[in-house]
């Protein structure tokens, strides 16, 4: 377990050879529910250290010897899953208001946590849902990666809203890309008092959903009560509203864009959240192949205000 430098890419890689190891848990046997041994008898959200960590308090020393070009450095950090109900069936479609209010507090407090770690950087809340993305454990559960470096993708966003702020006298451009699509509204899917939910025009996957706060703020730290039920309410949206499109449990990736925690001040990025469902239609994947995986450069071989048109309509018959 370490982390390896690309100097072409300018980005780490994190080297974790135990992952190999990982088990398919028969379908009888879960960890996560109650009377498994390795979680309480009773809870109801519940933050679990992973069993098989890229990035841990304290990791081992490096396997290989590094150099100035091919930098080798610990895994300092930590891999964290949450557990969002003891019901192995549930979904979060599925769960009370005060229960995503309580999950919503767990995101909170661990995020607030980790900011005052010092070989923490980014800490990214994320959720990876369905046997095609390779999920081995199908009780409800999501994941928070604590990294000693801010990722590559966010760091691109912080850079081109930085570079954004300084040209355009303190304006943030998350804000305008939020105001274009209110404006255009044929990307819009739902809104809410404190959100809004669109496929962005330049969505990568076929029903890449974007959620943006309407209020310019940075982390789940600067919600208020009533913005924080707003989110809740409208991430469960998102869900039904996609498990409603093809009549099955849609799988997708989702992941929370937020502020570094490594004490700098960011007053130009914006929380967002972003969805990757992987399917195109019932029965077609949308794979990364050669164009995306080598060049970076991704086809949508579908048409966004097409796709939104489709949700505004599952939207409005839930």
């Amino acid at each position: 377990m370490e982390l390896r430098w690309n100097p072409i890419l300018e980005t780490w890689v994190m080297v974790s050879a135990q992952r190999q190891r990982r088990p398919f848990m028969p379908k009888e046997s879960c960890p996560f529910c109650p009377g498994s041994g390795k979680v309480p008898d009773q809870y109801d959200v519940y933050l679990y250290p992973n069993d098989f960590p890229h990035l841990m308090k304290d990791p081992p020393e490096p396997s290989i010897q590094d150099d100035d070009l091919l930098r080798v450095e610990r895994a300092f950090g930590s891999c964290d899953v949450v557990l969002y109900s003891p019901d192995h069936t549930a979904s979060i479609t599925q769960l009370s208001r005060e229960h995503l209010a309580r999950l919503f507090e767990l995101w909170r407090d661990h995020y607030r946590a980790m900011r005052e770690r010092a070989d923490v950087k980014y800490v990214l809340i994320f959720e990876n849902k369905g046997d095609i993305i390779g999920v081995t454990i199908p009780h409800p559960h999501g994941q928070i990666y604590s990294y000693p470096y801010i990722p590559a993708r966010p760091a691109k966003e912080l850079d081109s809203a930085r570079r954004y702020w300084e040209s355009h006298g303190g304006a943030c451009l998350f804000c305008a890309v939020l105001q274009k699509e209110l404006a255009f509204e044929k990307r819009l899917i739902w809104t809410n008092e404190h959100f809004v939910a669109f496929l962005p025009s330049y969505a990568d996957y076929p029903n890449e959903a974007h959620i943006y706060p309407r209020r310019h703020c940075g982390s789940l730290l600067d919600m208020s009560k009533a913005e924080a039920e707003d989110f809740m309410d409208g991430l469960q949206r998102q869900v039904r509203i996609y498990d409603s499109l093809f009549g099955f449990e849609l799988p997708f990736m989702m992941g929370f864009h937020q502020e570094p925690v490594d004490g700098a001040e960011y007053p130009y990025f914006h929380f967002h959240v972003e969805f990757y469902p992987l399917h195109r239609s019932r029965d077609k994947i949308k794979y990364n192949a050669g164009s995306e995986t080598s060049g970076g450069a991704f086809t949508n071989p579908s048409s966004p205000e097409e796709n939104a048109e489709e949700l505004r309509k599952i939207n409005a018959e839930l």
